[in-house]
C-alpha cells in the first residue's frame, strides 16, 4: 500500500475515533446521503425542530421515541439578551452547557460525524433556559437506537 494512503487511514482513525456516551454505550459514526443517515447499521430519516422560546425554564424541544434516543446533528441558536443555555435529556441529564449566550452573537455547532448530544433511550431532548429572554433556533437530529 502506498505511504499517503497508510498515512490517511491512520490520521483517520486519530482524528475520527469511535467515542463513547457517559453511559458506556459506543456511539457510532454516522453517514450522511441526501435523505438518509446510517449510525452504525441503523439507517435513520434526519427530522428537524424550530426553538421559539421566550421563558426561563425547561422547554421540551423533541417529543421521546419509544425505544429510541434523539440524537442531535446540528443546533444553531439565538438569543435576543444575554441568558444560559443548556441541553439535557427529559430524566435531567444534562447533555451540554450551561453555555452563556448574549444578543447578536449566535451558537451554531456545525454538522458533527458523531452527533452532539444524545438523550437516553425514552426520553425527549429538553432545552434549559436561565431567564425570560427570547431564544430562538432549529436542530436537526435523528432517533436511533
Amino acid at each position: 500500500m502506498p505511504w499517503p494512503i497508510v498515512l490517511g487511514k491512520i490520521l483517520n482513525s486519530l482524528v475520527n475515533p469511535l467515542r463513547v456516551d457517559p453511559v458506556g454505550t459506543t456511539i457510532q459514526p454516522i453517514s450522511v446521503d441526501s435523505n438518509s443517515v446510517q449510525s452504525g447499521t441503523e439507517v435513520c430519516t434526519p427530522k428537524f425542530a424550530r426553538i421559539n422560546e421566550n421563558t426561563s425554564g425547561n422547554h421540551l424541544v423533541v417529543n421521546a421515541v419509544f425505544g429510541k434516543r434523539i440524537r442531535v446533528l446540528r443546533w444553531t441558536l439565538a438569543a435576543a439578551g444575554s441568558v444560559n443555555v443548556g441541553w439535557k435529556s427529559e430524566d435531567s441529564t444534562v447533555l451540554c452547557g450551561p453555555m452563556a449566550m448574549i444578543v447578536g452573537v449566535p451558537i451554531d455547532t456545525g454538522e458533527a460525524k458523531y452527533g452532539i448530544v444524545q438523550t437516553a433511550v425514552d426520553d425527549g431532548l429538553v432545552l434549559t433556559l436561565s431567564a425570560n429572554v427570547q431564544v430562538g433556533g432549529c436542530l436537526t437530529y435523528i432517533e436511533t437506537a
